[in-house]
């Protein structure tokens, strides 16, 4: 590591670091800190920074592939490999241990048009998984079909809710209460929202809602307790007690 500031101090047995003064700056193979404050573990342990900050992460940096060796840093997949990644946030704690960095306070990590923000955001720098709680908002790019067109093409997708959960393996996402989706294709809301993609880690396979479910599409609704939605056939499976669809229709004028 490569530590600036105006004012180090390290414990004799080196133990403990800490830097103090305008912008401190850790910088590694994959990432460069900059905090108000920052406390560094002389082996790398642990890191903590506070009074505000910015991280800059390099996704195509050393570890992040899936042959790479398992201590190696990785990021989510959902990260482009050729962009640097941005987070701000109000204080940030690194657990070597644990393999995780965790930003809080209004933290705000995004990628060109890619951004997830919470009151808490975390990264497992061993599996790629990233996790957000506490009025999450979330803006992801999946792959999509144009059926207009039968091509696949970005749609950006919007997404609010209380918790968030990505596995990176598994290229699941989880979004938790109270959640809203917003995309071109339509407007959907439940209690829990999952999408699964393909092994491209952007086009989507499959979203499935479930709890109070509320689905917008061009004019209808359709309300039920479970739906799952097939992007390959573009099929919409509802399940609830009862299933409801109400159906906009423009009024008809009659002659007077």
């Amino acid at each position: 590591s490569v530590i600036e500031a105006q004012t180090l101090t390290l414990a004799v047995d080196g133990s403990s670091l800490e830097a103090s003064g305008l912008a401190p700056t850790v910088t590694d193979a994959m990432s460069v800190i900059e905090a108000q404050t920052l406390t560094l573990a002389v082996d790398g342990s642990s890191l903590e920074a506070s009074g505000g900050g910015t991280t800059q992460l390099t996704p195509g940096g050393p570890g992040d592939d899936d042959t790479a060796d398992t201590t190696s840093k990785k990021m989510p997949a959902l990260f482009e490999e050729d962009q640097q990644v941005v987070v701000f946030f109000d204080a940030l704690q690194y657990d070597g241990d644990a393999g995780q960095t965790t930003y809080s306070g209004q933290a705000h990590l995004w990628q060109g048009d890619t951004s997830f923000e919470g009151d808490t955001l975390a990264i497992d720098d061993r599996t790629g998984n990233l996790t957000a709680s506490g009025n999450v908002r979330t803006r992801i790019q999946l792959r999509r079909l144009n059926e207009t067109t039968q091509r696949s093409e970005v749609s950006p997708t919007r997404v609010e809710a209380d918790t968030f959960v990505y596995d990176n393996v598994a290229r699941h996402a989880v979004y938790a209460t109270k959640v809203l989706l917003r995309s071109g294709h339509g407007d959907l809301k439940a209690d829990t929202i999952e999408i699964f993609l393909e092994t491209d880690d952007q086009t989507l396979n499959r979203l499935e809602a479930t709890g109070n479910v509320t689905l917008g599409l061009a004019g209808r609704w359709a309300t039920g307790e479970h739906l799952v939605y097939y992007e390959a056939e573009g099929r919409y499976e509802m399940e609830g007690a009862p299933v409801e669809i109400i159906e906009e229709v423009e009024p008809v004028e009659t002659a007077t």
